[in-house]
């Protein structure tokens, strides 16, 4: 069988023999091109796609899938590459925003203080000349300032005196916190102040001094001082509450309610801040205000008796007597010791025209109180529509004979 020369292998075709002069049968070359080209054709197909696909189909056959997996990857990736490469143009242009924005930045507070330096600087030099120096400055090595003999020694005195007077401060404080049971207010109050003279700052002396004065009723005195307290320690609760209260005392209705409003700005439901609101709104007869804060007051605490009696004056004030009555009866079962709650509960009584209901109340207060202490209430004018009831006449005088009932009428048996 003749050898034939397969192009497709990986080694080399033999070459001819140069033996006998004459090329070796077994090396021969086809001559047909044609051949070759068909045969090499038909191996670069076979190796690129599947064997189906490789040659024409018969007529008998039926075209086989072509496979598209390649096509679908290459625009996949093309896809990916081009959402990625419009997400890196996004984040560029927000960066450059970004550096605009923060380079503008710099450049105005670049600028503004520049200027706030400039307008500094001018008053600076009009007044270093009217400045006079009044110690003799010495200058060291390498140009440093160095303080006057003399002064230093006016420091180390000035010093000395200073602690001396704290020193002295202090102990007149400690001395008051623990004779404070024993010694009349007036004279812890003179102390204090002597000490407050040696120690303006002392904070906890001033807390002392100032909580005297409130209960001495000493209200200007006392929020004066508190003042004092609070530029130092504008957070201290008690002292607001204080200052507060003491401005009420002093019936400044609107700066009592400007601290107010200062309190409830960290915290809204502050019962004490809701408090001092809602009495100042009711000092300023602001009745309508009042109410929203008096009802905070009861949704944290349905027995606060004060939130409770200032809401019911509130109603009473708009009209609203029955929401006034029945606060004032919830007062009145909570502490029946309450003579305003009892008070105010006749007075709403009478203007509603309920005498029966006003009368009782007055009753049940004459057996607590007395009826000495419930007469001095008969000044109200709102007793006016029931003054000359019989009922309510006979229950402030005692002595005057009740009238007796009319018999009744005997049937008529005929």
């Amino acid at each position: 069988m003749q050898e034939r020369n397969d192009i497709y292998r990986k080694d080399s075709p033999r070459l001819p023999s140069r033996r006998g002069g004459r090329r070796s049968q077994s090396s021969s070359v086809p001559s047909d091109r044609k051949d070759i080209e068909e045969s090499a054709g038909r191996s670069i197909v076979s190796e690129l796609y599947a064997p189906e696909q490789a040659r024409p189909n018969r007529p008998d056959e039926t075209a086989a899938p072509v496979s598209n997996r390649k096509g679908r990857g290459g625009r996949r990736r093309g896809r990916r590459q081009r959402e990625a490469a419009k997400v890196q143009q996004k984040k560029l242009i927000w960066l450059f925003v970004l550096v605009l924005v923060l380079l503008v930045y710099v450049v105005v507070l670049a600028s503004s203080l520049w200027r706030s330096a400039q307008q500094s600087e001018q008053p600076a030099v009009q007044a270093r000349p009217a400045t006079p120096s009044t110690a003799t400055p010495l200058m060291g090595e390498g140009d440093v300032m160095l303080i006057d003999p003399p002064a230093l020694d006016d420091l180390a005195a000035q010093a000395q005196e200073r602690i001396a007077d704290w020193k002295q401060a202090l102990q007149i404080w400690q001395q008051v916190r623990v004779e404070l049971d024993r010694l009349p207010r007036r004279t812890a109050i003179e102390r204090l102040e002597e000490a407050r003279a040696l120690a303006p700052d002392f904070q906890d002396l001033k807390w002392m001094l100032a909580r005297l004065y409130y209960d001495q009723k000493r209200f200007a005195q006392a929020a004066e001082v508190l003042q004092e307290v609070l530029k130092v320690e504008p957070m201290r609760q008690e002292a607001r509450e204080m200052w507060g209260r003491s401005l009420l005392g002093m019936r400044q209705f609107e700066a009592a309610l400007a601290v107010a409003q200062w309190m409830l700005e960290l915290d809204g439901f502050q019962d004490v801040g809701n408090e001092l609101a809602a009495t100042a709104f009711l000092g300023l007869q602001q009745y309508e205000a009042a109410i929203p804060h008096l009802q905070r007051q009861l949704m944290l605490n349905r027995g606060n008796v004060p939130a409770l009696t200032l809401l019911a004056s509130a109603y009473a004030q708009q009209g609203a007597h029955e929401s006034a009555i029945q606060l004032l009866e919830e007062v009145i079962d909570i502490d029946s010791s309450n003579a305003m709650a009892y008070y105010e509960l006749a007075v709403s009584q009478a203007r509603l025209g309920a005498s029966t209901r006003c009368i009782e109340t007055l009753r049940s207060a004459i057996d607590r109180f007395g009826l000495a202490f419930v007469s001095a209430w008969l000044g109200s004018e709102a007793f006016d529509a029931i003054r000359e009831e019989a009922a309510f006449v006979r229950l402030f005088r005692p002595e005057m004979p009740q009238a007796e009932p009319e018999p009744e009428a005997e049937p008529d048996l005929s």
